[in-house]
């Protein structure tokens, strides 16, 4: 029988910098769903089915660290499991302190280098999907 790919969602408002991130997971083996707003995001996950999410920190309207606040504060009061969550940003410091305070799972400067990208949206799904 065979394995049920692992939906990823890109979330990124430029474009091309999306379908670099997609092209590389679908070539790793996963399927993706991109989305190029906060609002969009945030549908999709509440859509459900998804696996993993790749935020970045600015995205227009509602950003990619309070769209994480707001799964991790919902995380408290249901029974679903814990979504791993990639926050990217070609920000700074006080950028990485807040999404590290809003318990992403990984934080990563832009640029993204494909394989430790992939290296870490492997080890998280091993971990959070046993």
């Amino acid at each position: 029988m065979r394995q049920k790919k692992r939906e990823i969602l890109v979330a990124d408002g430029e474009m091309q910098e999306c379908g670099r991130i997609a092209e590389w997971l679908e070539t790793g083996g996963y399927s993706v769903m991109k989305a190029h707003s906060g609002a969009q995001a945030f549908a999709a996950l509440n859509g459900g089915g998804v696996d993993l999410a790749i935020l970045n920190a600015s995205l227009e309207g509602k950003s990619g660290i309070e769209i994480l606040e707001e799964l991790r504060s919902s995380c408290d009061e249901c029974e679903t499991p814990w979504m791993p969550v990639i926050i990217m940003s070609g920000g700074d410091k006080k950028t990485e302190r807040r999404a590290r305070m809003a318990n992403a799972d990984v934080f990563f400067f832009k640029p993204l280098m494909k394989e430790t990208l992939l290296e870490a949206v492997r080890h998280l799904l091993i971990v959070t999907h046993r």
